[in-house]
């Protein structure tokens, strides 16, 4: 019996059912607000490609990794506008 995704396969995060993509948002956001940028940034960047592909561009739930990801990235780059790289 397959469920669709699969555990230890050391493939990195898979995407998954939306409560997958849920916890990985999540998982990023307690990385932001321990203050380690570095991963939340990447886990939010692949949450939001698998969202896009699993939920749609214009799913509110992609809509909100996307501004997380601007949020993140504005303090990572204090005094440059949300989601222009410095």
């Amino acid at each position: 019996m397959s469920d669709g995704f699969q555990i230890g396969s050391g493939a990195g995060p898979r995407p998954g059912p939306p409560d997958t993509l849920l916890s990985r948002n999540n998982l990023a956001g307690a990385y932001r607000s321990a203050g380690d940028l570095g991963r939340a940034i990447p886990l939010y960047e692949a949450t939001l490609a698998d969202r896009e592909r699993v939920l749609g561009p214009d799913h509110p739930n992609t809509v909100v990794t996307r501004r997380k990801i601007a949020a993140v990235q504005s303090l990572r780059n204090p005094g440059c506008p949300a989601g222009d790289p410095a």
